[in-house]
């Protein structure tokens, strides 16, 4: 089964100006298949996971160049860096548009690279399935709480059945989990996990405890949507500070977890200013946590943290999936004033908090004036993301909207 994507049309665009497109983004959320989707099926893909191939373009990328010609998608090229210097020396005598296609579960700037790519590269990133994306849906615009936008998601979402949010939140938006019944979720994780653990922690990033490192993995779960505090994280993982950072750098730069940052302007002595941590793919989270159910998730103590991760990582996608990067921050005080999302774009900002439940009031944006009389900063409309089943306004300027509208 292929989902379109709605990073298909970007990635189309930038393969017409720039000679190498580098797609980036977790194992198994569809990047090679996005590719081959949208070019022509002859082009030649070569997976760097092969020994043979990883071989020859660590030792001699020149001649891996020779060998296998343009139009070509290198997979998984984070395993063999060296084959930049070549690709650079390849583009800059044939600047041509369109010529290699990377792909990579490690972010491009984390990569050790001993060449400028500048002027020759585009980089785009995709994560799992967007809500949109499961129902085939494309808004002209990333999510932003207007009420153009609203409007809009209202009519392409009339008569749309929308999934029910706790099955979608714990099954998870691998692509691949969508041909699958729910009772084979726990052996797909399973495999997974261990390429995960095998090519990316084990061969890339040197961790050389990979059963400490699972460990690590789902004590994370645990905390996600939490500000992150990390002398009181390692403490209670038992390990130093250096290596909790070491590791979470880790799974930031392989596309499991997005670092939330707090708001950075005008804040006052009591902010919080550490960043808050979200998984992206709340299915994994789930499984990590041993959920075998949604039923489980619903009545669970971690009911709101995951369904405040679900939206912020649904929010994010909307942007990545557009090939832009979202202005995405948090607010948080030792008063316990909070703003859950706060995005900033063409000098507003739109305040938004996240509530599982369905039937939120005024009294969930009283936070809001946090913005005008501290943060001292335009802003635009608010949101309460909720299980709302359309959209209502809670005064002229803040609106309820549902989940399903992101």
């Amino acid at each position: 089964m292929y989902f379109k994507r709605t990073l298909e049309d970007t990635v189309l665009d930038y393969s017409k100006k720039f000679p190498i497109v580098y797609l980036e983004g977790p194992c198994k959320v569809g990047k090679a298949s996005l590719l081959k989707q949208i070019k022509d099926s002859k082009i030649t893909t070569v997976s760097l996971k092969s020994l043979s191939n990883r071989e020859l373009a660590q030792t001699n990328p020149t001649l891996f160049l020779q060998k296998y010609k343009s139009p070509l998608i290198i997979e998984d090229i984070h395993l063999a860096p060296q084959l930049f210097t070549a690709l650079k020396c390849a583009v800059d005598k044939d600047k041509k548009a369109g010529q290699y296609f990377l792909t990579s579960s490690v972010q491009f700037n984390r990569l050790k690279i001993d060449v400028s790519m500048e002027g020759t590269i585009a980089i785009v990133k995709l994560q799992g399935l967007s809500q949109e994306e499961k129902l085939s849906l494309t808004s002209s615009k990333a999510f932003i709480p207007t009420k153009a936008y609203l409007d809009e998601k209202e009519l392409l979402l009339k008569d749309k059945a929308c999934s029910y949010l706790f099955h979608e939140l714990w099954k998870g938006s691998n692509p691949a989990l969508y041909s699958l019944e729910d009772e084979c979720l726990t052996k797909f994780y399973d495999s997974y996990l261990q390429d995960y653990l095998c090519f990316e922690v084990h061969n890339y990033f040197k961790v050389k405890d990979e059963v400490e490192f699972f460990r690590f993995l789902k004590f994370i779960a645990s905390k996600t949507s939490q500000v992150i505090n990390y002398t009181a994280f390692a403490n209670e993982f038992g390990i130093s500070n250096d290596k909790l950072k070491k590791w979470l750098s880790i799974l930031v730069d392989s596309g499991i977890v997005f670092l939330q940052p707090a708001y950075y302007r005008n804040l006052p002595y009591n902010a919080i200013k550490t960043p808050k941590l979200h998984f992206f793919d709340l299915g994994l989270a789930c499984y990590l946590l041993s959920f075998t159910s949604s039923n489980i998730v619903e009545d669970g103590p971690l009911k709101e943290a995951l369904v405040k991760s679900y939206v912020v990582s649904e929010i994010v996608k909307s942007y990545y999936h557009r090939g832009q990067t979202p202005n995405l921050y948090y607010y948080q005080d030792k008063e316990q004033r909070e703003i859950d999302v706060l995005l900033e774009e063409d000098g507003l900002l739109y305040p938004m908090v996240i509530k599982s439940k369905s039937n939120p009031n005024k009294d969930d944006i009283r936070h809001f004036e946090v913005i005008d009389k501290v943060l001292k900063v335009p802003r635009g409309c608010g949101a309460v993301l909720c299980r709302a089943s359309s959209y209502l306004p809670l005064t002229k300027q803040d609106y309820l909207v549902p989940i399903s509208y992101i």
